[in-house]
């Protein structure tokens, strides 16, 4: 087995116990990214509702548990691809004071602002969608 098969299998083992759809365990880490990379170039404008929103936000989630446990160069190879991201995703959007998931939720998984900061934040100029739900929330 190639150290290359040894770091799919870590990642998707942590996949397949983090309960993730069989098209993002096919995709890996490296897919996962490109669509984390896709979500953040659209996150300023997002039009879609809260529930899309926290499902495109899990996956920034579902990426750093499997960074965690990744090896090394399968971290390297990724890292310049969702640092960007990263600062593509945070330019898009606002900080907000509560997780987009609601208190009880997020004391419940332990959401933290500083290591989890993708549930902390909104897109700058929602939709129409995005601001009822918003507002719904108590969130401006």
């Amino acid at each position: 087995m190639t150290r290359h098969d040894e770091a799919r299998d870590l990642v998707a083992r942590y996949l397949a116990d983090r309960g993730a759809s069989d098209h993002v365990r096919k995709e890996g880490l490296r897919g996962m990214v490109a669509r984390w990379k896709a979500i953040a170039h659209d996150a300023e404008y997002y039009d879609s509702g809260i529930e899309d929103w926290l499902n495109d936000i899990d996956l920034r989630d579902i990426i750093a548990g499997a960074v965690d446990i990744a090896p090394a160069a399968e971290r390297l190879a990724i890292e310049p691809d969702l640092f960007g991201a990263d600062a593509t995703f945070r330019a898009a959007t606002v900080e907000t004071k509560r997780s987009l998931w609601g208190d009880a939720v997020s004391a419940t998984d332990g959401h933290d602002s500083q290591r989890q900061w993708w549930y902390f934040r909104r897109p700058a100029h929602p939709g129409r969608a995005m601001r009822a739900d918003l507002k719904r929330m108590g969130i401006d």
